[in-house]
């Protein structure tokens, strides 16, 4: 299991406050610079939507306890006592890695990537300590029995139909 960085996680929720703010800003700020009732429509819903998307992620960022791996699943715990398990048989897994993030996704199978954070395990590697991650990515590579390559992004993603190597199912 590993556990977020205090300070990443502070350093992280000022960029995401100010997120937050900008997108305040955008949904309850002037509306009669909107010309039209398309733009002023656009403006409330896009601006809506990503105002609650920042204040989740940055509620999920600040009240995660941690990740936890095991031989068959991986756990999400908050500090609030929820926890959302995803099994691996049935799993699916995506990674994206960015200047500013480095995301690891597990999410079941049956439904879409969109709904990782509601359904699924979504963790910044950025807010873990370096060698965490390390440990963390080699285990992931023995359960799944990938190549460690697979979940050590050097920029892009990657996305698997199957966490589990299709001969290893049966295990």
């Amino acid at each position: 299991s590993f556990k977020y960085t205090t300070w990443r996680v502070l350093y992280r929720a000022c960029y995401g406050c100010l997120a937050i703010l900008l997108c305040y800003v955008i949904v309850f700020g002037d509306t009669e610079q909107c010309p039209s009732l398309f733009s002023f429509l656009f403006r409330q819903i896009f601006g809506g939507i990503l105002l609650q998307l920042c204040v989740l992620r940055l509620l999920d960022m600040i009240f995660t306890k941690e990740i936890i791996l095991y031989p068959h699943k991986i756990a999400h715990t908050w500090r609030f006592g929820l926890r959302r398990d995803v099994v691996f048989t049935s799993s699916r897994f995506g990674a994206q890695q960015t200047i500013s993030y480095s995301s690891k996704r597990f999410y079941p199978s049956r439904y879409s990537n969109f709904f990782t954070p509601i359904l699924g395990v979504l963790y910044d590697e950025y807010l873990v300590e370096s060698e965490d991650v390390r440990i963390m990515n080699k285990y992931l590579a023995e359960i799944s029995g990938r190549d460690l390559s697979t979940f050590e992004l050097s920029g892009g993603s990657v996305s698997l139909r199957s966490f589990l190597k299709e001969e290893n199912t049966h295990e």
